[in-house]
């Protein structure tokens, strides 16, 4: 099964998404566990981007519940600005 940041380096989309929540805190630390994903996609792309993902990793739509979340960022860039 891919890997997601395997899916984005093919699709030469490198800084094209976000992990966040308990996703993001488990880059840094391994003390949180969750059985969720969620990730943040660049807004110009979102649609072409979210159904290439879901092919790739054949993931199923659904219309309630789930583990996997796509967001669309409510600002655009400013989720994948790089501070610190």
């Amino acid at each position: 099964m891919p890997r997601l940041k395997d899916f984005f380096e093919a699709k030469k989309l490198p800084n094209g998404y976000a992990l966040t929540l308990h996703t993001g805190a488990n880059l840094i630390t391994n003390y949180v566990n969750t059985p969720a994903v969620y990730c943040y996609l660049e807004s110009d792309k979102f649609n072409e981007v979210s159904l290439d993902l879901r092919q790739a990793l054949d993931l199923k739509e659904l219309k309630k519940g789930g583990n996997f979340y796509l967001i669309w960022p409510y600002y655009k860039k400013g989720v994948f600005l790089k501070i610190g």
